[in-house]
């Protein structure tokens, strides 16, 4: 089951005033819509879905999202390759503030860079976040996916040592994988085409589409 949740309905400027919204905040307020406990953030019915017992709202602090309105370029073509470079920045950003005991997956939708198709997997709680986020204009929220203790342990274990990642891959057709290894964050980047057999392997059992 997914939600399909416009950002502007989460513009969060007159309540945070002075800094950018954390997803954290967003999610927050998704997964109080989701379990029907906050029927003012949407006109849409309340949705049941499967969670565990910990609130898992506040693991996505470290996916950072900007609701600031850009000035619009005069030109279109311009204002194009801007939100191509912001969205890769964005996204960068999302794969950099990896957290301990997680892993952060990422592609695009139809190798559109501004199309992520977010994945964040975290170990310590055995729960998955899928997320489609279109950059500056809407969330796809998918109902969190809940990991047995074996899958864990087994997403622990393949991801101690991932192959090199491939120097010549397109961001826009790469599929990636962070981890934090100490005070370090790990980017791996692959072509998603022929990705390494390892990276289907976090996916099968992360449950998101690769």
């Amino acid at each position: 089951m997914t939600a399909i949740l416009p950002k502007v309905d989460f513009r969060v400027e007159s309540a945070i005033i002075g800094r950018m919204a954390t997803i954290s905040e967003i999610m927050g307020c998704v997964a109080l819509v989701l379990s029907g406990v906050l029927a003012g953030c949407s006109t849409k019915p309340a949705v049941t879905v499967p969670t565990s017992n910990v609130d898992n709202s506040s693991l996505f602090d470290e996916y950072t999202v900007s609701t600031r309105s850009a000035t619009r370029p005069k030109i279109f073509a311009t204002r194009t390759v801007d939100k191509r470079i912001e969205a890769e920045n964005y996204f960068r950003n999302y794969l950099a503030n990896c957290e301990t005991n997680a892993i952060h997956c990422l592609w695009f939708h139809k190798n559109d860079p501004t199309s992520g198709a977010v994945m964040t997997i975290h170990l310590d709680h055995e729960v998955v976040f899928s997320v489609t986020d279109d950059y500056n204009w809407a969330f796809r929220v998918h109902a969190p996916q809940k990991l047995t203790y074996s899958q864990a342990m087994t997403l622990r274990q393949i991801t101690r040592d991932l192959p090199a990642s491939e120097k010549n891959a397109d961001f826009d057709k790469s599929v990636f994988i962070s981890k934090r290894n100490g005070k370090n964050v790990e980017v791996y980047q692959y072509d998603r085409s022929h990705a390494p057999a390892v990276v289907q392997r976090i996916y099968d059992i992360g449950g998101g589409p690769l």
